[in-house]
């Protein structure tokens, strides 16, 4: 995936010309060596080859299952499209990676027992909805990735045509895949009690009510400032995860989607988007 032959400047990306009322902010990396670490994964091993613990068990797009002791997995079945000039074996990696983040940001929620899958076999469910996930296709190279209902794109060059940190990528596809239940940018829409923000000016600050690892939240942007600090500028070595409040907003949503809500693009859904804006 290092390979010098697989580099790609500006020119070879194909563009879109949507403007996502969900814009994401700058979010930048560099392309590393963490993808070879997914290279042994094949095509067919579904799941990382553990389906008892990882899988999509029933093929929904969104979905979820309570178990008998109380912990709920979340799974997300996408339609995936390539619009880079990426091996086989890239795009594994970056599937393998992208179902790593989004069952990181599940599974280190405070208070919680949760777990999830995003599988790429883009099947189609009558009544519900499809999530349609791009890999490339943005033209700009400082935006992470963007979501307009329910198409995702994410953005995996930087502005030297490079290819960005693969777990950067993985995490704003994570991102982007919540934004298509619902779930918004915190420092906008309090959506929930434990993501509650006070913004002064181009800051923001807790409440006694907020999750205290908001600073490592998910739907946040690396650079939004948070008590004084950033994602970003802690070092960003801690995971990035979901507050217990925007899991119980998210199967809220996920209820809905499965009764037949936004399956298309001019759905009020996705026009009245839950939520108190943050002042």
């Amino acid at each position: 995936m290092n390979s010098p032959a697989i580099r790609h400047s500006k020119k070879h990306r194909q563009s879109q010309s949507v403007v996502s009322w969900l814009s994401e902010a700058v979010k930048e990396g560099q392309w590393n060596n963490d993808a070879e670490k997914y290279y042994g994964i094949s095509p067919y091993a579904y799941c990382g080859g553990d389906p008892v613990n990882l899988g999509d068990y029933d093929g929904m797009e969104w979905d979820y299952t309570i178990n008998e002791d109380g912990s709920v997995h979340i799974t997300l079945d996408v339609d995936l499209e390539v619009k880079a000039n990426l091996t086989e074996s890239q795009i594994e990696a970056y599937k393998s990676a992208i179902n790593d983040a989004f069952n990181t940001t599940l599974s280190y929620v405070l208070g919680g027992n949760y777990s999830g899958t995003v599988t790429f076999n883009g099947n189609k469910v009558d009544g519900q909805l499809t999530p349609v996930l791009t890999i490339g296709g943005l033209d700009d190279p400082v935006q992470g990735g963007q979501t307009i209902a329910f198409y995702s794109s994410i953005n995996i060059f930087d502005s030297n045509g490079d290819y960005r940190n693969i777990t950067e990528v993985a995490f704003d596809a994570a991102h982007e895949l919540f934004h298509t239940a619902r779930l918004a940018h915190p420092f906008e829409t309090t959506q929930a009690t434990d993501v509650e923000l006070i913004r002064y000016g181009a800051s923001y600050f807790t409440t006694p009510n907020t999750d205290v690892y908001m600073l490592y939240n998910v739907m946040n942007y690396p650079t939004t400032v948070i008590n004084g600090q950033s994602y970003r500028s802690s070092g960003a070595n801690m995971p990035q995860r979901l507050t217990k409040g925007q899991v119980q907003f998210l199967l809220k949503e996920i209820d809905l989607q499965k009764n037949g809500a936004g399956t298309t693009i001019n759905d009020p859904y996705w026009t009245n988007i839950p939520g108190i804006p943050v002042n």
